[in-house]
C-alpha cells in the first residue's frame, strides 16, 4: 500500500506542471501512515541527539568534568546499538512504538551509570584504592542497580503477552534494551573508571602535595552543596517536606480521575500534515467517515439483527453487513418455489 501511494504521488508530480491551477493530493489511512512514519523518523533522530547532548552537559556540570560524561554514556550507546541490531534481526523495522526506544533507553540507562560512578567516587574520596573502589561499587551499589534493572526488564517484558503487534514489539525492545544497557554498563564502566583513575594518580605522582590535598583534588567534582542544603533543611523542618508530596499526590489523584481517552487518532498526528488536513475535509464535503469498526458474529441472522441495532445508534452513520447480500430464509423459500414453477414450465414447453 505504501508503494502504491508513492507511485500515485509520482504520477501527480508529472501531472501538476500541465495543470498548475489544479491541486491534487493524497489522503487516507495509507497516506497518513506514510507521512506519520516519515515525520516520526526524523523527529526521533533529532530528539535523540538533543537528549544525548543535554545529558552530556548535565553530567559535565554535575561531575565537574568532561571525561566522566563520556564514561557514563559510552556503555549506554553500546547497549542501545545491541538493541537496535536485535530489533533489525527479529523484526526488520521499527514501528510507531519502537521508534522512540532510543529515547527511552537513554532516560532509563543513564541512571545505572550515575549510581555506579557516584559510588566509585565516594570510595575514592575516603582514600580507597582503585581496586577496592571497584569491588565496593559492584558489590554494593552494583547489586542495587542490577536488581532495579532486572525488575524494569521484567516489567517491560510483560507486554509480550499483548496481542497488539506494536505493544508486543515495544515490550520486547524496551525489556531487552534495558537488559543490554545494563550488561554493557557492567562490562565496560568499571574498566573505564579504573583507567581514568590511574591516569589521575599518574598525574599526581611526583607532585609535592599533602595527602589531604590529593583527596580534595579527587573529590572536588563530587560536591553538590545545593542538595546538601536541601537535605539539611528537610532534617530541621520535616513537616513541610512531608506535606508537599502529600499535596502533590492528592492533586495527581484528582487529575487522574478526570483524565479522558482520545478517540480521534487524527488529533495525535504531527501538525501540518497535508494528508491529515484532507482527511478532515472528507466528512465535511462528502458526508463520509473513515472511522469504521468490524464485528464478527456466528450466523447470517445474527448479522442482520446486529446491523439493525447499529443503525439505531446516533453515532453510527452507515452499516454494511454480509446479510445485505444474502436474502432471508422466507424470501429464499419464495425464490425456491418460483424457481420450481419456472423449471416445470420450461419442461412443459419442451
Amino acid at each position: 500500500l505504501i508503494a502504491t501511494a508513492a507511485a500515485v504521488e509520482g504520477v501527480l508530480d508529472r501531472v501538476r506542471p500541465a495543470f498548475p491551477d489544479v491541486r491534487a493530493d493524497l489522503t487516507g489511512m495509507t497516506k497518513i501512515c506514510q507521512d506519520e512514519m516519515n515525520s516520526v523518523g526524523i523527529y526521533t533522530q533529532i530528539l535523540s541527539l538533543i537528549a544525548f547532548v543535554l545529558i552530556y552537559f548535565l553530567l559535565a556540570r554535575s561531575f565537574r568534568g568532561w571525561v566522566v560524561p563520556l564514561i557514563a554514556l559510552l556503555p549506554l550507546i553500546m547497549g542501545i546499538s545491541w538493541t537496535m541490531a536485535l530489533l533489525w534481526m527479529l523484526f526488520g523495522s521499527l514501528n510507531l512504538f519502537t521508534v522512540m526506544i532510543m529515547l527511552v533507553l537513554l532516560g532509563l540507562g543513564i541512571d545505572f551509570s550515575i549510581h555506579l560512578i557516584s559510588r566509585f567516587n565516594e570510595e575514592i574520596a575516603v582514600g580507597k584504592s582503585t581496586l577496592d573502589a571497584v569491588v565496593l561499587m559492584l558489590g554494593g551499589t552494583g547489586f542495587a542497580v542490577l536488581t532495579g534493572g532486572l525488575t524494569t526488564t521484567a516489567a517491560f517484558l510483560t507486554l509480550l503477552v499483548s496481542e497488539t503487534r506494536g505493544a508486543y514489539e515495544f515490550g520486547f525492545a524496551a525489556g531487552f534494551g534495558v537488559f543490554f544497557t545494563l550488561l554493557a554498563i557492567f562490562l565496560l564502566l568499571p574498566s573505564l573508571l579504573a583507567v581514568r583513575q590511574r591516569r589521575i594518580e599518574m598525574r599526581l605522582v611526583g607532585r609535592e602535595r599533602p595527602n589531604h590535598d590529593r583527596r580534595a583534588l579527587r573529590t572536588e567534582h563530587t560536591r553538590m552543596e545545593s542538595l546538601g542544603t536541601v537535605a539539611a533543611a528537610s532534617w530541621r523542618h520535616p513537616l513541610p517536606f512531608l506535606l508537599l508530596p502529600l499535596l502533590v499526590m492528592a492533586g495527581s489523584i484528582w487529575a487522574m480521575r478526570h483524565i479522558a481517552f482520545e478517540y480521534d487518532f487524527l488529533n495525535m498526528e504531527a501538525k501540518g500534515l497535508r494528508s491529515v488536513e484532507l482527511q478532515r475535509e472528507i466528512p465535511r464535503r462528502f458526508g463520509l467517515s473513515d472511522h469504521a469498526a468490524l464485528a464478527v458474529v456466528g450466523s447470517v441472522s445474527e448479522s442482520r439483527e446486529l446491523k439493525e441495532q447499529f443503525r439505531k445508534l446516533p453515532e453510527v452513520g452507515d452499516v454494511a453487513a454480509i446479510s445485505d447480500y444474502i436474502p432471508p430464509e422466507s424470501r429464499l423459500e419464495i425464490y425456491a418455489v418460483s424457481y420450481t414453477h419456472l423449471r416445470a414450465h420450461e419442461t412443459s414447453l419442451h
